[in-house]
């Protein structure tokens, strides 16, 4: 029977780790072509790593292989000096406008604007702005029209919902549209995309992978339409890891929905679960050979050597909570994908400095020429042999300064510009800029330790490695209280509790949520608000209480703050009732975990903290031997090891 409500032009296409999507899209578009060559085709992809990789294996004029802020900015921008969008983009930010002018904390960005134009308000800011731009920053430029990751792409969807040419443009030109990793596209997007195709010809698929969403970029509001989009088509074999492995996969997300085959059927070495109070180099040392999967937060990047430059980046505006982008997604990721323009520019000419270290100089000069938007053309301009000598003699000074010197970052830009390493201009944004200030401060040499330590084969971050396969992984099972939250802890806690499955957790998450913001919390704070406006909070918390007796999560995340809120009323006690934290560093916990066994292909150890456990020790070893590992550590708790199926080891 025909479902009369579900989009016949629309597809949502489950692909869980190691299924391959990307092989998927390739095979789809090659057909597409073949069958209808002149058709135009767009293929959404969430990294450059990712485009770069579709690119290379298709090769056609028809098709459109782009970032999504790459290709909305690029498709929007014959439009930005248009009146009507300049005065929707005031309309929309009137208030952060209004906001910043009154604030005085930017003193100094506002003076520099009376310096330009002599005052400074609201009207000064609308008649003397005459474009829109993507700045391609993590923060806004609000007086001079620059958008920032989060604002391009929310004003994106603004421009589409009030200028129907947009939409009718986009599906016109576009007959087929794919998104990749549609779980980590923000709903503005995916409305954007959804809004220009419906009830049109155009064809739109959506590929990934919910258990994958591990960043905030995604809030779950796009879900009643998502659930209109035809699902018939999934893929289900994984391609990437061992029989074993897709059992424990399988057993984590305890959805038959979401079931996964293996490639082939026979079993390798059983993961495994090693409980150990021992964390030291010496025990890690076993496990040399594997990807060593850590957590980055700031005791991290503290033992590093960059503790500085985490605390740097956590106090600037564009990576406090609740934006999209953190400190560690800045300063663990050294591609083109980085969020933060100067850690962009600063990690190329790490890149540059460590090919001239290990001597491949035909490299790093195609590495310059090719991000000539960031090095001095003259720098690479070599010709004779005399250029050459000139060349090697700069290089070589590069490295000493980059490895020995006692320069702050600042400095080092600097220098990059005034030897014309770099282009002149390339740092002078950041260096006017007063949220850059501390991070400018912070010691070359801290760049240097954090660049040495992700270039390291052995380690890498436990997001970082999402799309990877490694044929041996050690996944450290660690909490984080800090940006990011991660209750990995709790969350084997939950899951040692009863049957769960990552759609219900999801799905409550994103319900809890939405319930929170149909009140307003600020008069939490101060206490003589919070009093004014008592009964109404107490009467909403009888109602959550209610609403989610009977489940699970709830019962399990949040019963406790709610209990204790209603038994005995008062501000500190609300705050920590209405909170969605614990739930957040559950769930964020519950798919890191997935993703971090994902990886491996042939052989993946989890590494638990005994005393963490204690309180469940023997609990979580039956789970974890219920999911499908060995455990490793038993004898604590006055058990013989054995493995998933009972054999004594």
């Amino acid at each position: 029977m025909v479902d009369i409500n579900r989009f016949d032009n629309m597809f949502l296409i489950n692909a869980p780790a190691g299924s391959g999507k990307t092989t998927y899209i390739e095979n789809t578009i090659i057909n597409l072509l073949a069958k209808y060559p002149n058709r135009k085709i767009l293929s959404i992809t969430y990294t450059n790593r990712a485009k770069e990789e579709l690119n290379s294996r298709i090769n056609s004029k028809n098709v459109i292989i782009d970032t999504i802020h790459s290709f909305l900015s690029g498709f929007v921008a014959l439009y930005f000096s248009k009146t009507e969008v300049i005065n929707l983009y005031l309309e929309v930010f009137e208030n952060k406008i209004e906001a910043m002018i009154d604030n005085g904390e930017e003193e100094s960005k506002n003076a520099r604007y009376i310096d330009k134009f002599g005052k400074l308000d609201f009207k000064t800011v609308k008649n003397n702005l005459h474009r829109i731009f993507y700045n391609e920053q993590s923060y806004s430029s609000y007086y001079y029209g620059g958008l920032s990751h989060d604002d391009m792409i929310f004003f994106c969807r603004k421009m589409f919902e009030k200028f129907e040419v947009l939409k009718k443009r986009l599906s016109s030109k576009y007959e087929y549209i794919f998104i990749d990793e549609y779980q980590d596209t923000s709903a503005d997007v995916l409305y954007i995309f959804y809004q220009s195709v419906v009830n049109t010809k155009s064809k739109l698929y959506l590929l990934g992978d919910k258990m994958q969403e591990i960043y905030s970029n995604y809030d779950g509001s796009f879900n009643t339409i998502l659930s209109k989009f035809n699902q018939d088509d999934s893929l289900h074999t994984n391609y990437r890891c061992s029989f074993n492995i897709v059992r424990v996969l399988n057993n984590l997300y305890n959805d038959e929905n979401f079931f996964q085959e293996p490639n082939e059927a026979r079993e390798k070495v059983n993961p495994t679960v090693v409980i150990t109070n021992d964390f030291s180099e010496f025990f890690m040392e076993q496990f040399k050979d594997y990807v060593q999967l850590y957590l980055f937060n700031r005791e991290r990047f503290e033992k590093i050597g960059a503790g500085d430059l985490y605390s740097a980046l956590s106090d600037m505006k564009a990576y406090k909570f609740p934006s999209q982008y953190t400190p560690v997604d800045v300063l663990t990721d050294t591609t083109n994908d980085n969020p933060d323009k100067l850690f962009r520019i600063l990690f190329c000419v790490c890149d540059f400095i460590k090919m001239i270290s290990m001597a491949a100089y035909g490299r790093s000069i195609q590495l310059a020429r090719e991000k000539k938007k960031i090095f001095n053309s003259r720098f690479t301009d070599i010709k004779l042999h005399d250029d050459k000598i000139v060349f090697s003699d700069k290089v070589k000074k590069l490295k000493e300064v980059y490895d020995t010197s006692a320069m702050v970052i600042q400095e080092f830009c600097e220098f990059l510009t005034d030897n014309e390493y770099c282009n002149e201009d390339i740092f002078l944004p950041f260096l006017e800029d007063t949220e850059y200030e501390n991070v400018l401060k912070v010691s070359l040499s801290q760049l240097n330790a954090l660049y040495t330590y992700l270039g390291k084969p052995s380690v890498s971050t436990q997001h970082g490695v999402k799309g990877e396969g490694h044929n041996n992984v050690c996944f450290i099972a660690e909490d984080s209280t800090r940006n990011p939250i991660v209750y990995m802890y709790e969350f084997f806690k939950l899951l040692c509790a009863g049957d769960i499955n990552l759609t219900d957790f999801q799905n409550f998450y994103y319900d809890y949520v939405s319930d929170m913001k149909s009140i307003d919390l600020t008069y939490l704070k101060p206490a003589r608000t919070y009093k004014e406006h008592e009964d109404e909070y107490l009467k909403f918390a009888q109602y959550v209480k209610d609403k989610y007796k009977d489940n699970k999560y709830f019962s399990f995340c949040q019963q406790e703050y709610y209990d204790k809120y209603l038994n005995n009323p008062n501000s500190t006690n609300a705050k920590g009732c209405f909170k969605a934290t614990k739930i957040k560093g559950i769930l964020w916990a519950y798919k890191l975990f997935y993703v971090g066994c994902s990886r491996a292909k042939e052989n993946l150890v989890i590494v638990v903290d005994e005393n963490k456990i204690a309180s469940y020790g023997k609990e979580f070893i039956k789970r974890m031997i219920s999911i499908g590992f060995d455990v490793k550590g038993r004898e604590l708790y006055g058990e013989k090891n054995r493995d998933s199926y009972g054999r004594v080891y």
